[in-house]
């Protein structure tokens, strides 16, 4: 019999009243349905450096905060650049600003912002026609911002940059269109972005410290400036998730936090499309293929600063690192998730309990166990096992079957003790299930 060795890797301690929303008297991941041996090796990997260098990951599941690690000398209290994760909290601020009625709408014209820039450049029938709803997505049209941080007012710039394309037709990437964002929210609130979060956004969920730089003329740097706390990250995130509120109080409207993470440009890059200044995977991407709905949405930083949001799991994931690799990771912390149910199915050709189910031994494992599916017509199945590090350790069945259940038993015998993923594809469907073994 195998036995895996855990050792003591959680330092999970109480939050002192900060953010009190998320709970932290009960820390044990099982008790949310959460693999503490699948934490366990994925804290080993990381380690060993196996992700590349992780400064820290959290987990927060049912509102409890369920993981919290620093690695490679990083501390709790320790402010951590985020860099784009920024764009993300500046969007949060312009759906506050909407709900105080300081903004009009999404719909509302760039250009009727700035009343102080009367002579701006460039100033055609395409810029009249940028709406806010076109910074927050990145598809203002605008051109290239390269120059905007050599110029003694940032705004100014990005209000004469000429225009490239129709605005809402075309995904550009874009920190001036943030920019922008941040110069709306100055002229609405008669302050900086700065204050203005630290009135409506911050304190409410109990951040209590940052840094966020300034440019000239008082202008916050909506873009990527600011620095909090890992638990401070988790803490917006568990916001958005919660759908705004927040111990009694709306911070957010709903609606914000709906529109905001609906997706607004399927471009595909990277597997990513586009929301309001944060991301969800498409559906063909890898992640997805490991949740039940496909409802994750996220905020992402330079050198891999994430905050993950799972609405279904009711789950939270916040990673900072210096580059390392933020998906592998979330996918091994979903595996970890032990009452999930992968499901990716346009047909109903897999039917055993939703495609694949153990049936002789529970698990976790420690010899052998049979897998049972079941087919409702004849079709080309494989069912294939991967390892921790998605690297595929044994086909068990690559063959034609006929309708019906069919049984493979999956010998461990010599297999290292791990977290291990059994795949299923039959057709255009496929299911997974995870198996730990001991």
């Amino acid at each position: 019999m195998k036995a895996l060795l855990i050792t003591s890797i959680l330092t999970l301690t109480m939050l002192q009243g900060l953010h009190a929303q998320i709970d932290t008297s009960s820390l044990n991941p099982e008790d949310h349905n959460i693999s503490e041996t699948a934490l366990a090796i994925l804290h080993s990997d990381i380690n060993d450096g196996l992700y590349g260098p992780v400064h820290s990951l959290l987990i927060v599941r049912d509102s409890s905060l369920v993981y919290e690690e620093y690695y490679n000398d990083y501390t709790r209290d320790q402010l951590h650049p985020i860099y784009s994760v920024t764009k993300t909290f500046t969007s949060a601020l312009v759906g506050i600003a909407i709900d105080q009625g300081l903004i009009g709408s999404v719909e509302d014209a760039v250009l009727d912002y700035f009343p102080d820039y009367p002579d701006i450049l460039h100033n055609d029938s395409l810029k009249q026609a940028i709406k806010i709803k076109h910074l927050l997505s990145m598809t203002s049209g605008l051109g290239s911002e390269v120059g905007v941080y050599d110029s003694d007012n940032y705004v100014e710039y990005m209000l004469n940059v000429p225009m490239d394309t129709i605005p809402g037709t075309v995904w550009r990437y874009s920190a001036g269109n943030t920019i922008l964002l941040g110069g709306i929210i100055q002229t609405v609130a008669g302050e900086s972005v700065e204050d203005y979060a630290s009135q409506y956004l911050f304190p409410k969920i109990g951040i209590t410290d940052w840094f966020w730089n300034t440019g000239p003329n008082n202008l916050t740097g909506t873009s990527g400036g600011l620095q909090v706390t890992p638990r401070d990250m988790a803490a917006f995130g568990q916001l958005y998730l919660q759908h705004g509120h927040w111990n009694g109080e709306q911070i957010i409207s709903k609606a914000w936090i709906e529109a905001s993470t609906a997706l607004s440009v399927d471009f595909a890059r990277n597997n990513y499309g586009y929301c309001y200044q944060m991301y969800r995977f498409i559906d063909t991407a890898p992640v997805p293929q490991l949740l039940q709905t496909n409802d994750l949405f996220f905020a992402s930083g330079s050198q891999k600063q994430k905050i993950y949001v799972i609405p279904h799991f009711n789950l939270v994931v916040t990673l900072t690192s210096a580059n390392a690799n933020a998906d592998a990771i979330l996918e091994q912390v979903l595996l970890a998730v032990t009452d999930r149910l992968t499901i990716t199915s346009d047909t109903d050709n897999i039917t055993s309990q939703k495609g694949l189910s153990m049936t002789s031994h529970p698990n976790p494992l420690k010899q052998s166990t049979l897998i049972t599916y079941t087919l409702d017509q004849p079709q080309h199945v494989t069912l294939t096992l991967y390892d921790h590090l998605g690297r595929v350790v044994d086909t068990l069945v690559n063959a034609r079957q006929g309708a019906g259940s069919h049984s493979i038993r999956w010998d461990t015998q010599g297999a290292p003790s791990g977290t291990y993923t059994c795949k299923l594809q039959a057709a255009n469907t496929s299911v997974t299930i995870q198996l730990i073994l001991k």
